[in-house]
């Protein structure tokens, strides 16, 4: 972990690793997609450790870059601003390279919003199960899925007389 970017900020990057990386499949599928530890190994990154999280750091910040230059931008569609949330907005060298990176788009940590960025993931999920419970479709043309993506399914728990008495006085 890299606590605040610090050692991304004091390593050196490595542009010959960032360039090799970013040859992978992985980047020139179209979104949405998702990628793990399973594509892509430390062992790439034969190096320091400040230099092996500066090129990390530097690989993440180039792979959205050009993900927004080759999906968004290069279609002319609009984009002002990206709201940043997860582990990554604490990282101030990561988001001040993506500043640096695309100068055009505005950077806003969604904490700024009044969203707590650590619980963006667990509130989507507990959106996802509210609109199972509606019996209304999941997703979108954002999700890659084409037509109807059905409802999601709940299976009650020992809590469920609770959980719908929560939902009945927040309605």
């Amino acid at each position: 972990m890299d606590v605040g970017g610090k050692l991304a900020r004091e390593g050196g990057v490595d542009q010959r690793v960032v360039r090799k990386i970013l040859k992978h499949p992985f980047f020139k599928k179209a979104p949405p997609k998702s990628t793990g530890r399973d594509d892509f190994h430390f062992s790439l990154l034969r190096t320091s450790q400040r230099t092996l999280v500066a090129t990390a750091t530097a690989i993440t910040v180039e792979s959205i870059a050009q993900a927004y230059e080759n999906w968004i931008l290069g279609r002319k569609l609009p984009l002002k601003t990206v709201f940043l949330c997860g582990g990554g907005v604490k990282n101030h060298t990561l988001v001040h390279w993506l500043s640096e990176r695309l100068q055009q788009i505005e950077f806003i940590n969604i904490e700024d919003v009044g969203i707590n960025p650590t619980y963006v993931e667990a509130q989507a999920f507990a959106y996802f199960g509210f609109l199972s419970l509606l019996g209304a479709p999941l997703g979108g043309a954002w999700t890659g899925a084409r037509g109807f993506g059905p409802p999601g399914s709940i299976t009650p728990g020992k809590n469920w007389g609770e959980v719908m008495r929560r939902l009945r006085a927040a309605m």
